[in-house]
């Protein structure tokens, strides 16, 4: 019998995707979202989690812990010395620390850790062509910043020209 295994999804910003991809942080993206994936935001980092992590990323425990410290210094993960307990920022916290604008966001299977890569790098080239299109609209209206009025009696523009004339 085969079992039915449920896939966990996230909503990544668009934003956070494409400032991973520019500053090329994979493994920090890879570890802070393995972190939230398995503990509630809060976690005491101990050697058997980062051994953990470690396996699960297949990297050495020593590349985690330089991924968890830079995560520490980018304020993505916060730390609380009374307790030792780490704390894992959450998707509107790290859109605020980063300064991202809009909450457009993007879906990510956590079983594809290992394309963090391929994820980020396909958002990043989305982001492009969308903004092909958008340059490539507003030359095609003829350098307005904005839509114009549709007016069926006049001549065609960019807009109207692909409408049927109003009987």
């Amino acid at each position: 019998m085969k079992k039915n295994r449920i896939r966990k999804y996230y909503l990544v910003p668009f934003g956070l995707a494409l400032r991973v991809f520019e500053e090329r942080s994979f493994r920090e993206f890879q570890v802070w979202l393995l972190l939230k994936h398995w503990t509630n935001g809060h976690v005491q980092l101990t050697p058997a989690i980062i051994a953990r992590l470690a396996v699960h990323l297949n990297t050495s425990s020593r590349t985690v812990e330089r991924a968890v410290n830079r995560l520490r210094q980018k304020n993505w993960l916060g730390y609380n010395s009374n307790n030792d307990l780490t704390h894992i920022r959450g998707f509107d916290t790290l859109r605020i620390v980063e300064k991202l604008p809009g909450r457009l966001a993007v879906w990510f299977d956590i079983d594809r850790m290992p394309d963090v890569e391929a994820f980020t790098t396909a958002c990043a080239f989305g982001s492009f062509v969308r903004a092909q299109k958008v340059r490539y609209w507003r030359e095609r209206l003829g350098g307005k910043e904005k839509g114009c009025q549709f007016n069926p009696n006049g001549p065609p523009t960019s807009l109207n020209s692909f409408r049927l004339p109003c009987h």
